[in-house]
């Protein structure tokens, strides 16, 4: 299950690397059994969150980052589409926040 979600941190926040291939439920349960494995590794983190590997409906994405912060003490700031300029909106919203 590790391998449906894959996580890289970056100085401003965390991108998920998320399995297209997967129902939506699977990889709901995938990000929680991830986040619990890895909860004390990020504390009380705040930071932002951008979603890469399969297209997901604002729904979808606000739900992830509530599973993240239920299955963890990381709180979610923002989420962050994936662009050019993912890092630099990444350490914009962490120091508006």
């Amino acid at each position: 299950m590790s391998d449906k979600v894959i996580i890289k941190s970056n100085p401003n926040g965390i991108r998920l690397i998320l399995d297209e291939q997967i129902s939506f439920l699977a990889l709901s349960a995938a990000v929680a059994c991830k986040f619990k494995e890895m909860g004390s590794f990020f504390k009380d983190a705040r930071m932002a969150v951008a979603f890469e590997g399969r297209t997901m409906t604002i729904e979808e994405e606000l739900q992830l980052a509530d599973i993240i912060m239920k299955n963890s003490r990381v709180q979610i700031v923002s989420i962050i589409d994936n662009d050019p300029v993912l890092e630099e909106k990444m350490r914009k919203s962490l120091l508006s926040s």
